[in-house]
């Protein structure tokens, strides 16, 4: 009887009963525990949460055709609740119909659903029939000369049509329009396919029927009674049978048909058949005028909009089911250093931002059309992630997924480096030439290396020639890189497991996923994790006429990072020399020296000092960051149907991001000992502490939050077959704030966790006798709110499906103190036309052609200003020791006439579709025209200040890009597809103010400069080595320039771009059966890299050296004696000078060509047939996959080695990775 209750308001006026889904409790997220009881934690969560929705839609996990049911006087309409709740039926038809029903009285078990029905319906006065999953009911026909009021309406001339559309498979078509002809009723199909007119007069009338994917269809129909009338209509599959694309702006869904700006949609399909755990790397190659950079967490859509190519001004808006994203990055990739508001240093360790297997579609939208309508930062494009919701209908499926990612560290044999023995001989070299101080010369010189303390023995007659060779070639025998690999180094490991349950019933849609990821980086002693929640809920109420949606998004992230690993593996003061080790012929940990040798620390220790020594695997385990962020996202939001042309739409967004980093340095550590040390005064035998003893921890932590209310009016209105017209408006506020803040504790003790409280500005005295100050620029807040309010609208207008006109336009006012509303209030807009040539008549006698449309828009985006400041900065400097006063000076002046930056774009496309849509042609032109870009600029030094932040640049920008995809074999068991996709760029300045005449500067990254594109390259022209080995350059005239000497614009070389001016992708993907075979290729041609083969800033000059130098393969063939510079261009080491070591690296002998094509992975899939699936009567589909990626180049168009993805900067580092294998199980049930 509980379920006879439940469905007591079951009927609905055209469609059944279900009941909806029930909130959910946000979970508890205010503990955290180790890994293993986080994996628990939000396991059993999601489990619970899955549990709830199957058990609140479904009493079971499965539906079969039949029914059990025993009562006595059951009224028909709680047998037919329980028809729906055993066998997953919908009912269909008018709730009046049950008005004059007779009470039935059943006892059966197990009885098939067709006699069931025979059963109850036995003399009711209704006919009924059974369409695929939906149970149809109408009056039966009335006896001649009676009438039937069963049906609302004009009881005398009207009567009902109502109808289900469906395709040649039998599968529901929905979002067909269907149009009862010389009247004006029109109705769109629901999920499962149906329409329905309530009241149509009698007569003759002609159904028409269209959908973008199908044939038109067209059926009589006579009304001649009250008589409900009941019909199917067939619709055929088009000359092209496009598949059901939608574009979603953020705003609206639309069909790509429609459209008339440039877009790309990714599809899950799509994300799904690239098995990498990293968002971005799924996205690379897919979409065109979309540069994907998965090594620096980039994304770029088409040309720069700034005078700068500056990853984070360039970016693009992201969005996330129809608000902006907080974090407006795809994958977060954190790394080592403690920072304010931002992400830290970068490590190998990927955390994507939000679950990759949420996603549902992901849309770009490219030109002014497309993203004019969001206003702010539209100007670099919009990408809009639709996150998974569910189907209406659908009965609970549940899928567990699970993927293993594995790949090796690079090979430290094949670092182009020296071997031991080269290192020394460079040592011996410099050593020759007084580039090193003996140690033993006084107490505060520096202690040097091993090899170099063996020179110095020998020059002092501690040991023989002999000696120091004996012991330099046992040095020079070493090889340590097994030791560090061993050490420091492991295979990279990364594991991610989702499980989400998805279904619905008539008025309801759900979908639920948990998901947890671990990721273990090449470097040991890091490592990350991720798990979270996503929940989204849609209920309809009213007959439909109103959707309640509610989405639920939290994320949690936690990193253990260490940088010593990579420092120990880098030149440096800390690096490891090729004849170092880390542990000693007896296993015990090796001890260097960094600040003073060996003797001298002995002597502090024995004064009660700290060791003053630099211990590596001790170092390891004293300093580390933890790193740990909380992302919770909320959307929810009313839709409304007026009318069967008016809706309107209330929907809101509330987003938190919170980081919290720990970066804990040990008192153990060495820079902890060093800083304590210095701060430590003998005063007559009795050791005074200027710095408290114990560890120091820095915290930075960082409170980010966000909110978004829209109102919006949606008119979607047909007029006859012929016009129709849609049109949406409305408003929107939004606020977004960042507080961040930064502390540092004292003498911290971790067990007890306090600190000792210190004034950082006290002084205090060194070891020397001097004093210093901690100093502190910490302890205090940033923080920072803008709030926006915008107005916006979007029209479309299309005639015969065949002419598209839209429009559409936005208002951004934003928050900004003392700027006036004109300067800061911003209107957007956009046009576009699209004529679908092939729809023409002089068209229908070309049979090889499937699609031809034609589109042209034109219109304008911005982005709010940043890099300038509206009120001027002062910064305090102390009281004044004489007045008494506190002084300070403007640091930043303020610029009240601050405003937006402006791009407009004019945009060409076609779109094509030719051989029964085996061929598919898409090509876009754009223009592009920036300005009021913020630049900074040189201003007359005597207002107080040297340079000035406004509104003044001007650029422009073009391009063209396209795509062709052809079924080369499309049959049943085969299937082999082909996908090319190409995009060109290039901007220019032209700001007059930045003519280049006698501009000088020194190479090595793009100079805003008229005439030239943004991302320029200049070298020096290279004239070879002197006699003396020194680097030597020419003018524009080819004079050799002096060192030190003047250098002019004009004796710069250009040499080009430093990004791609083309890059694309390729793919090919051929299927047999349930088998699959994927292979993907990008590319990037036409730019230059700079590429420095001896990692010049670890060099000495000056004569002088320390540390780990570089050890760069390349300085063996340097130059040594008068004459080498015939055959090498190294330099030589001695007397290199800061010039000399800049005219050297930024020759034009070290450019190259960045030109490549690279393999960036192979997949093979298997799917399980359903026939082999159906026998396990639980799994619905099953899929097995595994793919190997970062394969390498295919080519390259330099010929010195050089992947000019990853240059090799003498850092380990920036070795290219080594292949990564994915071995993935996804099962649904």
């Amino acid at each position: 009887m509980q379920i006879m209750q439940k469905s007591a308001n079951w009927f609905r006026e055209t469609i059944a009963w279900t009941k909806g889904a029930e909130p959910v409790a946000q979970p508890d997220r205010t503990t955290y525990g180790r890994v293993l009881i986080k994996m628990l934690y939000v396991m059993k969560l999601t489990c619970a949460m899955l549990l709830a929705f199957v058990i609140q839609v479904h009493a079971s996990s499965s539906k079969a055709q039949s029914v059990t049911l025993v009562g006595q006087n059951l009224s028909l309409k709680n047998v037919f609740a329980v028809i729906e709740k055993q066998t997953g039926y919908v009912v269909f038809g008018k709730k009046e119909l049950l008005q004059e029903t007779l009470p039935v009285t059943v006892s059966v078990s197990g009885m098939p659903l067709t006699d069931f029905m025979k059963m109850v319906m036995k003399g009711q006065p209704l006919d009924y029939y059974l369409d695929a999953q939906t149970i149809i009911i109408s009056a039966k026909t009335p006896a001649a000369g009676k009438a039937s009021d069963a049906l609302a309406g004009d009881a005398d001339t009207t009567t009902m049509v109502q109808g289900k559309i469906i395709n040649e498979k039998g599968d529901p078509v929905i979002g067909a329009s269907v149009f009862l002809l010389s009247t004006h009723q029109v109705a769109t199909t629901n999920e499962a396919g149906f329409f329905l007119f309530r009241s149509v007069p009698r007569g003759t009338y002609t159904l028409s029927v269209t959908h973008v994917s199908y044939q038109p269809q067209k059926q009589t129909l006579v009304v001649n009674s009250r008589q409900p009338i009941i019909t199917s209509v067939v619709m055929r599959a088009g000359k092209i049978e496009l598949q059901a694309v939608s574009i979603s702006t953020g705003y609206q869904t639309i069909g790509k048909e429609s459209t008339t700006g440039s877009y790309g949609v990714i599809t899950a399909k799509e994300l799904k058949e690239n098995p990498s755990l990293n968002l971005l790397e799924k996205m690379n190659g897919l979409v065109p005028g979309m540069r994907v950079d998965p090594r620096n967490n980039s994304v770029q859509i088409r040309t720069f909009n700034s005078l700068t190519p500056d990853v984070t001004a360039n970016a693009p808006l992201i969005v996330i089911d129809g608000f902006p994203a907080l974090q407006n990055n795809l994958v977060s990739n954190p790394g080592t250093l403690l920072s304010r508001t931002s992400s830290p240093d970068k490590t190998n360790a990927i955390l994507n931002t939000f679950n990759p297997d949420d996603i549902e579609s992901i849309t770009v939208l490219k030109d002014a059309a497309a993203a004019s309508i969001w206003g702010s930062q539209a100007a670099n494009g919009v990408i809009v992630i639709e996150t998974k919701k569910g189907h209406r209908g659908q009965q609970p499926s549940l899928t567990a997924s699970a993927a293993l990612s594995v790949s090796a560290p690079p090979n430290l044999n094949q670092m182009k480096v020296m071997n031991s023995a080269e290192y020394i001989d460079m040592e011996k070299d410099l050593f020759d030439k007084g580039f090193f101080q003996d140690p033993n010369s006084y107490w505060r010189q520096p202690p040097t290396s091993e090899a170099v303390q063996l020179m110095f023995d020998a020059q002092d007659g501690k040991i023989t020639a002999a000696q120091r060779d004996q012991e330099l070639a046992r040095l020079g025998a070493v090889n340590n890189k097994k030791q560090l690999t061993d050490n420091l180094l492991r295979n990279a490991v990364t594991q991610q497991y989702n499980l989400s349950v998805s279904g619905g019933g008539v008025n309801s849609n759900y979908y639920v996923s948990g998901h947890y990821a671990k990721d273990n980086p090449i470097y040991k002693y890091n490592d990350a994790q991720s798990y979270g929640l996503t929940a989204n809920l849609n209920n309809t109420f009213l007959h439909d006429r109103v959707t309640l949606s509610t989405g639920i998004d939290y994320t949690y992230n936690n990193s253990l990072l260490n940088s010593m690993p990579q420092t120990l593996l880098t030149p440096g003061m800390q690096g490891i020399r090729p004849y170092e080790t880390l542990f000693d012929a007896n296993g015990q940990p090796t001890t260097k020296y960094l600040a003073f040798s060996q003797p001298v620390v002995d002597s502090f220790s024995r004064l009660g000092f700290l060791p003053w020594s630099f211990t590596p695997m001790d170092e390891i385990n004293s300093t580390y960051t933890t790193y740990k962020t909380n992302t919770t996202r909320i959307i929810a939001g009313l839709h409304g149907i007026v009318t069967n042309w008016l809706s309107l739409d209330v929907k809101g967004s509330l987003s938190k991001y919170n980081t919290f980093m720990n970066y804990l340095q040990g008192e153990n550590s060495y820079t902890i000992k060093d800083l304590l040390n210095t701060g430590t005064y003998n005063d007559n035998g009795k050791l005074i502490f200027g710095v408290p003893r114990g560890d120091i921890l820095k915290t930075s932590n960082t409170i980010s939050d966000d909110y978004s209310l829209r109102f919006q009016l949606n008119i979607n209105k047909h007029f006859g077959e012929d016009h129709a017209f849609s049109f949406l408006a409305g408003n929107e506020f939004r606020q977004n704030r960042v507080q961040g803040y930064l502390d540092t504790y004292y003498g911290y003790d971790k067990d007890a966790s306090n600190s000792v409280v210190v004034n950082p500005t006290t002084p205090y005295k060194t070891y020397l006798g001097t004093t210093t100050t901690l100093g502190s620029t910490d302890n205090y807040i940033n923080q920072s709110i803008i709030r926006y309010l915008s107005y916006f609208g979007n029209a479309t207008y299309s005639y015969k499906n065949k002419y598209f006109i839209s429009g559409s336009a936005r208002f951004d006012d934003y928050t900004q103190v003392g700027l006036e509303r004109r300067k800061r209030a911003k209107p957007f807009w956009s046009g576009g036309v699209k004529w679908e040539v092939l729809k023409e008549d002089f068209m229908k006698k070309v049979t090889f052609l499937d699609q031809l449309s034609v589109r042209a828009t034109l219109g304008t985006g911005g982005r709010v200003p940043v890099g300038g400041q509206l009120n001027s900065l002062y910064q305090y400097g102390g009281i004044d020791q004489i007045t008494g006063l506190p002084y300070g000076s403007i640091t930043t002046p303020g610029d009240l006439d601050l405003g937006w930056e402006t791009t407009r774009t004019l945009n060409f496309g076609l779109d094509a579709a030719l051989l029964h849509n085996r061929l598919r042609v898409s090509f876009d032109i754009y223009d592009k025209k920036t300005t009021d870009l913020i630049i900074t600029a040189s201003v007359d030094p005597t207002y107080g200040w040297t340079s000035l932040s406004y509104n003044s640049g001007n650029m422009t920008g073009h391009g063209y890009e396209g795509s062709i995809s052809g079924d080369i074999v499309r049959n049943r068991n085969w299937t082999a597809t082909t996908t090319f996709n190409l995009a060109y760029t290039k901007t220019e300045v032209t700001d007059s103010r930045y003519a280049p005449n006698d501009l000088t500067f020194v190479p090595g990254s793009p100079h805003i400069l008229k005439g030239y594109p943004v991302d320029n390259l200049f070298a020096y022209r290279w004239a070879g080595l002197s006699n003396k080995g020194q680097p030597q350059i020419y003018d524009a005239t080819g004079k050799i320039i002096p060192d030190g000497g003047t250098i002019n614009f004009a004796d710069l070389k250009y040499m080009g771009r430093t990004t791609p001016a083309f890059y694309g992708g390729f793919s090919q993907t051929v299927r047999y059966k349930s088998l699959q075979l994927r292979a993907m290729i990008t590319y990037s041609l036409g730019y230059k890299i700079f590429y420095d083969p001896i990692n010049v800033n670890n060099l000495p000059f000056n004569n002088s050296a320390s540390g780990f130098l570089s050890d760069s393969k390349a300085l063996v063939n340097r130059w040594r004696k008068p004459g080498d510079e015939a055959n090498t261009n190294i330099p030589s080491l001695l007397d290199l000078t800061v010039n000399g070591k800049s005219d050297f690296a930024y020759a034009d002998i070290n450019v190259l060509s960045g030109s490549n094509i690279r393999l960036t992975q192979l997949a093979l899939s298997y799917s399980f047939p359903e026939r082999i699936l159906k026998s396990t009567n639980v799994i619905k589909a099953m899929s097995l996959g595994m793919a190997a990626s970062n394969l390498g180049l295919i080519w390259k168009a330099n010929h010195a080695g050089v992947d000019p993805d990853y240059i090799f900067t003498g850092n380990y580092s920036s070795m290219k990775p080594t292949p990564n294998f994915n071995f993935n199980v996804n099962i649904t049930l």
